[in-house]
């Protein structure tokens, strides 16, 4: 049996190989050999990692890192959101007291940070600053630090709010 696949390549390689034609041959052998070497190199890669026997220790260091980090990032968040209201006008402080990166079916929302009238901008900047939480890759998805640290400034400016709006 034969799975037909459908490729598409840049305007220059067309006209390389339409200029080249009679000396390619098929170009499905050729796209077969390519994928061959490089599905090999994947496998035998693989196997290496299968019989390295420190792999599992490796694996739960890096877990254990990975939460130390978003950790941090919380409490960078929790810093900032603190910083933040302390400076805040009393109008962007009441704004920023009700913000919640949730939807209205209480999913969490990464595009809400990013796109937020008010705050949307602040965030940018803020998290473009570092590049573990730096949203250009995808503007409109948070990778797992950023929504750490959205989630603390959150937690920050509303238990900020909670002390000292009623005090006003």
């Amino acid at each position: 049996m034969v799975k037909k696949f459908n490729l598409s390549v840049p305007d220059e390689l067309a006209r390389d190989i339409d200029s080249r034609r009679e000396h390619l041959g098929s170009l499905s052998a050729i796209f077969q050999e390519a994928v061959a070497v490089r599905i090999n190199r994947i496998k035998e890669f693989e196997e290496r990692l299968k019989g390295d026997e420190n792999m599992e220790a490796t694996i739960e260091r890096l877990k254990r890192e990975k939460l130390e980090a978003q950790t941090d990032y919380y409490e960078k968040g929790r810093e900032e959101g603190l910083r933040w209201a302390k400076a805040a006008s009393y109008t962007d402080l009441e704004y920023a007291g009700k913000f919640d990166p949730v939807n209205t079916r209480g999913f969490y929302d990464p595009t809400i940070p990013l796109h937020d009238d008010r705050l949307g901008h602040y965030f940018i900047d803020m998290l473009e600053a570092d590049p573990l939480t730096n949203p250009e890759a995808d503007e409109d998805e948070l990778n797992e630090f950023a929504k750490k640290w959205v989630q603390g400034w959150a937690d920050a400016v509303k238990d900020f709010c909670r002390e000292v709006l009623p005090k006003l």
